[in-house]
């Protein structure tokens, strides 16, 4: 039976010329690889263009739970991007965001408010013309936080450290190196209270966005089973100088 999702495309490959297989993010099923067919005319070029990391679309697919790989039949642009993909540091943002999702989103199932979380964000991202510079670090923790990686911000107090491997907030440094010291456990603190309307008003200098990003990286590999360096870290490092 033909069924219909909105899906965000995560990673591409190209297993020949003619035929991709395409992680996505979807509404109805979470987590799916999908086979398609290609061509550099017609629908399979149409097609071949909309098949970009973070596009959303609609797709249609004769969806079986059992099997590990989909069929793609058919995907319409569900939100046409009006900077994300013509803005260099955007981009490059949407690719660190995309390998990002890729990897810790692996085991996720139908997980609505997590799909809606993040077409929101990006959405917004792609309307927003200043204020970003922190963006990708609001929704790395946000995101954290909406997979039940981070805990309760009201076992926080003034002072306190974040130990990076037990996920708790304590008055005490630990015996261990894995922690967030006092001074980036504030912004930590901060950035899982805000959202995409009120962050604007959040200042960090590019040294202090890149520490607490390192931190809260390492956070997703002590606690996201595979979870790796990602590859496009020192490209967004180099961002919002």
């Amino acid at each position: 039976m033909i069924t219909r999702s909105e899906a965000i495309v995560l990673r591409v490959v190209r297993y020949s010329d003619t035929r991709w297989l395409v992680d996505m993010l979807t509404r109805e099923w979470g987590r799916c690889t999908f086979v398609c067919t290609v061509s550099k005319r017609g629908k399979g070029l149409q097609l071949r263009n909309l098949l970009q990391p973070l596009t959303q679309l609609d797709i249609q697919t004769d969806y079986r739970a059992r099997q590990d790989v989909q069929r793609l039949d058919d995907a319409q642009i569900a939100y046409p991007y009006f900077s994300f993909t013509s803005q260099l540091e955007k981009l490059s943002v949407g690719l660190f965001l995309a390998e990002l999702l890729y990897y810790s989103t692996r085991a996720t199932a139908r997980d609505e408010g997590l799909f809606d979380f993040v077409t929101t964000y990006l959405r917004w991202f792609d309307q927003s013309e200043q204020g970003v510079a922190n963006f990708h670090l609001l929704f790395v923790v946000q995101l954290a936080k909406r997979l039940g990686l981070f805990p309760n911000v009201e076992d926080y107090a003034e002072g306190w450290v974040f130990d990076l491997r037990d996920a708790v907030f304590t008055p005490t440094v630990p015996a261990h190196a894995d922690f967030v010291p006092t001074a980036e456990a504030v912004h930590l603190i901060r950035l899982l209270r805000m959202s995409v309307e009120n962050y604007r008003h959040f200042r960090l200098s590019h040294a202090e966005r890149n520490r607490i990003l390192d931190y809260v990286l390492l956070y997703y590999r002590l606690h996201v089973p595979g979870f790796p360096e990602l590859k496009s870290l020192e490209v967004v490092r180099q961002l919002y100088v």
